[in-house]
């Protein structure tokens, strides 16, 4: 039996988010329209609003709703240190930890030549070009997924970054290899934050 054109419509639209496939993109269509008309006008007008007020900053390539993000205009963060992370759901679980007052550099990806993702495709070049132009920057820290893809791209990283005189650290290994940074315990998170060691 095929769906009425519009509910299919949407199912067909749920199923472009990522692990969503077509038995769960229509429990979810049939949930919502179950539900009181009120939730989807709600979620259809905060979809609206992250699509008409969205942006990246020109800063650390975060996906924000000011330009510079507020983590880049804070005068208070320390300028030294920088955290690269993979993407900005990486930097915010950082953030929520309350430990680390540095800035960031998003990369918005890894290195996964298989998926046409090379180095072109991500901010490693603007990130080069900090270091060029501030000199304030003491230490780097490459905060990024323990999988193969993190692994690959910190090593490019490093490559690039060792010309200079700043410190190369990485996360410590409490992250168990594979595991996505956004989905760590805080416990784990902190102690991998706390106890990065030179690359």
């Amino acid at each position: 039996m095929r769906h009425p054109e519009n509910i299919q419509k949407l199912i067909d639209a749920f199923m472009q988010l990522p692990g969503v496939g077509p038995k769960t993109a229509e429990r979810y269509v049939y949930h919502l329209i179950r539900q009181p008309k009120q939730l989807s006008f709600a979620m259809s007008a905060a979809i609206n609003n992250v699509a008409n007020s969205i942006t990246t900053c020109n800063q650390c390539h975060a996906i924000s709703q000011t330009n510079p993000c507020l983590i880049c205009a804070n005068q208070a963060r320390n300028n030294g240190t920088i955290c690269v992370v993979s993407d900005t759901h990486d930097s915010t679980a950082i953030e929520s930890l309350s430990i680390f007052h540095g800035r960031y550099h998003i990369l918005n990806g890894s290195l996964d030549p298989v998926h046409g993702i090379t180095a072109d495709k991500l901010t490693i070049n603007q990130l080069v070009q900090k270091l060029q132009t501030d000199t304030s920057i003491k230490e780097v820290i490459l905060a990024l997924n323990p999988d193969i893809e993190g692994e690959t791209t910190m090593s490019y990283i490093k490559k690039l970054l060792t010309v200079f005189p700043v410190k190369i650290t990485r996360l410590a290994l409490g992250l168990p290899t594979g595991a996505d940074l956004e989905y760590a315990d805080p416990h784990t998170l902190t102690k991998a934050l706390n106890n990065r060691t030179n690359v």
